[in-house]
């Protein structure tokens, strides 16, 4: 829907049912998600906009608010953006006490061009409770590939990417990225274990 000049609103609600259990559950469920989003564009360097999106599924209820806002022009661009996600337990006006947790996470990329090179980076804080109120969020990456990174606890992400067209046949990539967390000692467990709070990736 275009309400007015510049401004345009999306959305969408999704009903699905599912006749034999799934993972953690004993019998058949069902899902029910929603998602509004609102873009206003006052002129072609800035975009602003938000997010919200609820969904319901095996007796537990997730609502995630995004607000961002977007800036770019000939050699730089940069969003910044506020994510906040609240999980609940329970059906919601049961009367129970319902297990809930909740979390938050800032985050701002910057992007920079010249001539055969250009630089990404992003920068962010999350702190949530606990894993059920993780957080997504869209990271640049290596050509053709998505990177949305999940974020739970407490810590600071940051990467950058560098991409370099030597010539008309030779393309150059790499990313660094690096997790530090707040609230462990040591990351994930098993062989894949890390004995310290942080970690880095290299592409």
């Amino acid at each position: 829907w275009i309400p007015a000049h510049r401004w345009s609103i999306t959305g969408y609600s999704d009903f699905a049912y599912f006749v034999w259990p799934k993972y953690h559950t004993k019998q058949s469920t069902q899902c029910w998600d929603h998602l509004l989003n609102i873009l206003y564009q006052p002129n072609k360097r800035w975009t602003l906009g938000t997010r919200l999106r609820y969904k319901e599924k095996a007796g537990t209820t997730t609502g995630r608010w995004h607000l961002y806002a977007t800036f770019a022009d000939e050699n730089w661009s940069a969003k910044t953006s506020v994510d906040y996600t609240k999980y609940r337990e329970g059906n919601a006006g049961s009367g129970t006490q319902n297990a809930s947790s909740s979390g938050y996470l800032l985050n701002e990329n910057i992007g920079y061009h010249w001539r055969w090179l250009r630089l990404q980076g992003s920068f962010g804080y999350f702190h949530t409770q606990d894993f059920a109120s993780r957080i997504y969020a869209y990271e640049p990456g290596l050509l053709y590939q998505m990177s949305f990174g999940c974020y739970f606890g407490e810590g600071i992400r940051y990467a950058l990417v560098a991409r370099s067209e030597i010539s008309h046949h030779l393309l150059v990539i790499a990313k660094l990225g690096s997790t530090d967390y707040f609230d462990r000692t040591h990351i994930s467990s098993g062989l894949q274990e890390i004995a310290g709070s942080h970690q880095m990736d290299l592409e």
